[in-house]
């Protein structure tokens, strides 16, 4: 059987089992065994499925994952998130838009320490959309920005989508992770200005601050951030200088988050035992989906579809541009239906080799990948965020409609970032050729 139509219908079949709501680690592990057995003829491929399982998973870089989401769970008990946030709202001042402000920054913030945007979503949601609300923004306006801002934590190292994509591209963690550094902090200036214009068209529904006192007192509050300052040097600043690989800097921010939940008087057993479990949960879903989607692209690799897919796109004739723009579109409409994680697991072991072949950057393509993956978190109707924050707000209050209509705006806003991206590459490749060391 040809390797194209070995392809087609292995993706038709799985198009078919998503559809019938079977999870996805399922549906990508089943069909890869099924297939292992039509071509292996009989029970040796699922010792091929074992070994491919155990070669995904048990290597040094994914063992990164489980410390930086153990890490985000830790750091949403540690109560310093909430007195940052109020710093930087006093910040602001009597500013028109001071708490959206309070939240971009915030986020990002957050972000740059956890890696975890499901994490940063449920800790704004329900503390930053209940401040909004309060004081009269649009509630539209509230939950998209928290929403969307939630969403840029994919592209802000160190980013767990980034892990995934590096295993599984083959590419530097450390590098990739400061690839996303300057689209991910364009994207929260961005953010701002987005608030600045809606300040401007509808001022009813962007409120000024209440105030933070005298300019000593606002600047003196900025020491609640100093923790969480330290906390980015310690996971960040010891990968740029080539001190620790991703793996061992995941590690020193898991305890340094232990110590500020200690310093904060948070670290009962209640709390602790909650972040373990639901830690624990997360990497399960997690790695149920790397373990299935390794199975079936192992397939895909063994019958050559990545590496027949690269000729044939090469041989086309038209622009590689348009292939790229070809391929972030099959991810975009994919983001509607899977989760990031899923995408990245299914689409990087094809996609990479077709685009190292085109003579592209795969650091290059792996930022606009995970700003890709920033959509699919607020596209109805799997967008995580989506559902985060509609557990996170009070319904009473707010509608699913209010949700769902204050995304979209965000959606076009991750789009125009990623076309930024596309058309100046040197905003995610110029400051990985300034790191000291490779950095895993």
């Amino acid at each position: 059987m040809e390797w194209w139509l070995i392809g087609l219908v292995s993706i038709a079949i799985l198009i078919v089992l998503i559809i019938m709501r079977l999870p996805v680690a399922f549906c990508l592990g089943l069909l890869g065994l099924v297939m292992m057995a039509v071509l292996w003829k009989g029970t040796s491929g699922l010792n091929v499925a074992g070994s491919t399982a155990f070669r995904t998973v048990a290597t040094f870089i994914m063992s990164a994952v489980p410390l930086f989401i153990l890490m985000a769970e830790i750091l949403m008990f540690t109560g310093q998130t909430e007195k940052a946030f109020a710093a930087v709202d006093k910040l602001f001042g009597t500013a028109r838009g001071a708490v959206a402000y309070s939240t971009i920054v915030g986020s990002v913030i957050f972000g740059a320490i956890s890696g975890f945007s499901p994490a940063t979503c449920a800790v704004f949601g329900s503390i930053a959309i209940p401040e909004m609300v309060q004081r009269g923004y649009s509630k539209k306006l509230a939950c998209g920005l928290v929403g969307g801002t939630a969403a840029l934590d994919i592209l802000i190292p160190p980013s767990i989508l980034m892990v995934l994509y590096g295993g599984f591209a083959d590419v530097s963690i450390g590098r990739l992770f400061f690839a996303g550094m300057i689209p991910g902090l364009m994207g929260g200036v961005l953010l701002m200005a987005f608030v600045a214009v809606w300040a401007g068209v509808y001022p009813s529904g962007v409120p000024k601050g209440e105030g933070g006192g005298t300019l000593r007192e606002r600047l003196g509050g900025l020491i609640h951030l100093l923790p969480l300052m330290v906390m980015i040097f310690v996971v960040l600043g010891t990968i740029y200088f080539g001190i620790c690989t991703p793996t061992e800097a995941a590690s020193l921010g898991t305890l340094g988050a232990l110590l500020l939940a200690a310093f904060n008087k948070r670290l009962g057993w209640r709390n602790l035992r909650s972040a373990l479990f639901r830690s624990v949960e997360v990497n399960c879903m997690l790695f149920a989906v790397v373990v299935g989607a390794s199975i079936f692209t192992s397939v895909l690799t063994y019958v050559q579809v990545p590496d027949q897919l690269s000729r044939a796109v090469t041989a086309l004739p038209f622009s590689r541009w348009w292939i790229i723009i070809a391929m972030m579109l099959v991810v975009l409409v994919m983001g509607c239906f899977l989760d990031p994680g899923s995408i990245i697991c299914l689409t990087t072991p094809i996609f990479v080799p077709a685009v190292r072949a085109l003579g592209f950057d795969p650091l290059w393509y792996g930022v606009l990948l995970m700003i890709n993956a920033e959509v699919a978190t607020l596209t109805p109707p799997v967008g995580l965020n989506l559902f985060i924050l509609m557990n996170a707000v009070d319904r009473r209050e707010i509608s699913t409609s209010d949700v769902i209509l204050g995304v979209y705006p965000f959606v076009g806003f991750h789009i125009f970032n990623m076309v930024l991206v596309m058309i100046f590459p040197q905003l995610a490749l110029w400051l990985p050729t300034l790191m000291k060391g490779v950095g895993g």
